[in-house]
This record gives C-alpha cells, sequence and structure tokens, in this order.
C-alpha cells in the first residue's frame, strides 16, 4: 500500500535529518542536539520562538497564564510534571500542571499554528518500547515475556528537525534509532488519528506474535502508567558531553 504523504519510514529520503535529541533550555532559547543515523554529527538547531501576539483563543487564554513568548511557553511546557491530564482541552497542560508528550505538544503545536508559524509540525512517530529507550517500563514488559513493543510517541518538527519537549530523563538509547512510522497531524485532530495509527500499529505487532490486540493495548497502557508512577521532570540543561540524547514519550 501506498503510504499517504504525511507518513514515512525512518529511512525514507523525505524523513526529518535528525534521528535522536533532547530538547534543553539555556540562556540561549530552546534548543536541540541531534545526529544523523550514520555519522551522528553534533549539531545544533533551534525551535523557532515568536512573541504570543494572536488574537485567538488559545493565544489568549495562554497569556492569562503569564506566557508571553513561544520560548517562555516551551520551557514552561517542558518542565510541567508527567502525567495523563483529566481534560482533553488543550489548555489542559496548564490548568492541571501535568501533561504527556501528546498533551504537550499538541498544545505547542497548536500556539504556534495559531500564531501563524505552520514551520512547527505535530508528529507521530510509532517506534519499538523498551527499557533501553524508555526507562521504567522494562518490570511490566518482562512480566508478560517481553522485550519491546510498539507505542506512539508526539514531539514537534520544525524545518527537518525533531524536538521532544516531553521533560523525562532519557534512556542509554534513543526511542528515535527504533522508529518505524512517522505521521504529521493537525493538533485538533491529534486525540483520535494517534489512537488508531497506535492500535494498527500493535495489531500487526499482536498478530505476529500470536496476542490478542486488546490485551497487548492493556500491556501498553500499564507501561504507561509505570513510567508516569516512577518519572521525574528532567532538569533543562545541556546534556553532559558523550551522553545520547533521548526523545521521551
Amino acid at each position: 500500500m501506498r503510504r499517504p504523504s504525511y507518513c514515512w519510514s525512518r529511512d525514507s529520503p523525505e524523513a526529518p535529518r535528525c534521528v535522536w535529541l533532547v530538547s534543553i533550555h539555556a540562556k540561549a532559547g530552546i534548543m536541540a542536539r541531534s545526529a544523523s543515523a550514520t555519522t551522528r554529527p553534533i549539531m545544533r538547531a533551534t525551535l523557532p520562538s515568536f512573541p504570543i501576539e494572536s488574537d485567538g483563543p488559545l493565544s489568549v487564554d495562554v497569556r492569562r497564564f503569564g506566557m508571553a513568548s513561544f520560548r517562555g511557553l516551551v520551557a514552561h511546557v517542558k518542565d510541567v510534571p508527567y502525567g495523563r491530564p483529566e481534560s482533553a482541552s488543550l489548555l489542559a497542560v496548564l490548568t492541571e500542571n501535568k501533561g504527556t508528550c501528546s498533551s504537550k505538544h499538541r498544545l505547542l503545536a497548536a500556539v504556534a499554528l495559531e500564531c501563524g508559524h505552520p514551520v512547527i509540525r505535530l508528529a507521530i512517530g510509532i517506534y519499538s518500547m523498551c527499557e533501553s529507550n524508555t526507562p521504567g517500563v522494562g518490570t511490566v514488559l518482562a512480566s508478560h515475556g517481553l522485550a519491546a513493543i510498539p507505542e506512539a510517541h508526539c514531539y514537534l518538527v520544525a524545518n527537518g528537525t525533531r524536538f521532544d519537549l516531553t521533560g523525562l530523563a532519557g534512556g542509554a538509547t534513543s526511542p528515535f534509532d527504533v522508529l518505524l512510522d512517522e505521521h504529521f497531524v493537525d493538533p485538533k485532530d491529534l486525540p483520535a488519528y494517534k489512537v488508531r495509527v497506535h492500535r494498527d500499529a500493535l495489531a500487526v505487532w499482536a498478530r505476529r506474535n500470536g496476542m490478542a490486540v486488546e490485551k497487548a493495548w492493556a500491556i501498553r497502557e500499564a507501561c504507561i502508567t509505570a513510567l508516569a508512577s516512577n518519572c521525574s521532570p528532567s532538569p533543562c540543561l545541556p546534556v553532559p558531553p558523550g551522553r545520547r540524547p533521548s526523545a521521551r514519550r
């Protein structure tokens, strides 16, 4: 089946050039360290910033929380504790002071879009989740005799670079090293679309492993619960030399 224009595998020539990264907050702004899949040279890319001046309803609400610039909003959202908000509102990350990769990046992408910066795009990546790239899920996987399971991770892509502002500490390896598919999606469509592409990926994996799809989904949910209970926000500091940055869910 031919892939739609917004979806590709990690080996596609159209895919963003960066395979792994971690976002950091320094005086110079929100940045990312990244590397190619082959040579992995150290390079820096800056996530575009701009004043949040739109009269759109989301921008108005964000300013009420004291966020006058996209740079400031990104730094704040990254430091919000990891956890699934009760509300599906775009503002839930701010009103409930917790968020996942989905809710955090959905908010950021929606603000960027409303402020006229469509270059900042919301992406969903399907990757093979394991303890090495997602610390905290290994015990759950091992209890089911598994080493890994497909997971859907959200992040931003701007000017060919991936930016992950989930704010969790990285593992020994990166989810982007085992990225299977990547999809771009409008923020308003994320909740339903992400579930659909994730369930489709899990269904294929479950059939190959002789497992019911609902059981596979339950294992995945248990992994996320374990991740939320064990996580702690990572500081907004540069990654020490020699440590591989990692995107986190």
